[in-house]
């Protein structure tokens, strides 16, 4: 609050909070910071999917995580291309859309469908780092495109830590319980309370297991790892759907790229507000002169060489 109000009283603010009253502009900030939580949440727990629980190696899981990356160039290359013909807000919502039905699966299938669904969310999201800081910067007023671009570069920002936290805290919690749920019914409770904690600490357990037991408690911990990283899925698809209607409903006025500005209608005088009437007056000089209202001499103010 005292930042604020500071930054309201300065002549030359850090930041012009008189931006957020614009909702083109907030809406962009909102835009960014849902679609940038939606998208990065589930990318950083891909790699722990590959590795732990579809037997990856760290080499060629590292190689196909540069697939959903192409994926996120593809969208950003198209958007442009898209935006000449459809407003913004048309091409987000259809990205948001294709990115919804890239829900990972829960079966455990494999890396392949991961990996597909990963790089389908990328290029479904790629519109909203492309066009949100540009819709950003061009709500703002002259002068403060500056501020509008760092606020969203910060928004960006805000979206993705908050993506990897939510997304991470919920995947934990999901896996948590469901080591509870699917751990052997004879495994030590202690060994099963042990491998809820985490990932690398269940198949460590696992593995001090012996025979069988020491298997059914590795698959148990990942399919409940599966589990976790589906709930973080569903998640990301659900804001892809809330942005869809949120885009729709406050940036559907955004204009397409290189669309004319609209020419500004004039204002009717009012009925009962008739235009001021001029008064004639003699100057000293004895030219005749008219009173504008504002006590300027049109005669005096013309040019000699008229």
């Amino acid at each position: 609050m005292l930042f604020l109000r500071r930054q309201r009283s300065v002549a030359a603010p850090l930041l012009d909070v008189r931006l957020f009253a614009d909702r083109t502009f907030t809406a962009a900030l909102a835009l960014m910071f849902l679609g940038l939580a939606a998208m990065n949440g589930v990318e950083y727990l891909l790699p722990q999917y590959l590795q732990i629980v579809t037997g990856t190696s760290p080499l060629r899981a590292g190689l196909l995580m540069a697939v959903p990356a192409v994926g996120l160039a593809v969208g950003s290359q198209l958007t442009p291309v898209l935006t000449r013909r459809m407003r913004p807000a048309h091409v987000i919502a259809a990205g948001a859309a294709f990115a919804v039905m890239a829900a990972l699966p829960a079966d455990g299938s494999g890396a392949a469908p991961a990996i597909g669904a990963a790089t389908a969310m990328m290029a479904g999201l790629a519109p909203i780092t492309v066009l949100g800081t540009g819709i950003a910067a061009a709500a703002a007023p002259p002068g403060k495109n500056g501020q509008a671009a760092s606020v969203g570069q910060t928004a960006y920002e805000l979206g993705l830590a908050f993506g990897i936290a939510a997304t991470g805290s919920l995947m934990a919690s999901v896996y948590r319980r469901e080591v509870h749920a699917v751990a052997p019914a004879d495994s030590p409770s202690e060994a099963i309370s042990q491998a809820a904690d985490n990932l690398g600490s269940g198949l460590s357990i696992a593995e001090r297991l012996s025979g069988e037991l020491g298997q059914s408690m590795a698959a148990a911990v990942r399919t409940a790892f599966t589990y976790g990283l589906h709930a973080a899925a569903i998640v990301s698809s659900a804001l892809s759907a809330v942005l869809i209607v949120f885009v729709l409903l406050l940036l559907r006025r955004v204009a397409p790229a290189g669309a004319p500005p609209p020419t500004p209608r004039p204002v009717p005088l009012p009925a009962d507000n008739p235009a001021p009437r001029t008064q004639q007056r003699t100057s000293h000089e004895g030219h005749d002169t008219t009173d504008n209202g504002i006590g300027l001499d049109l005669e005096a103010a013309r040019s000699p060489y008229c």
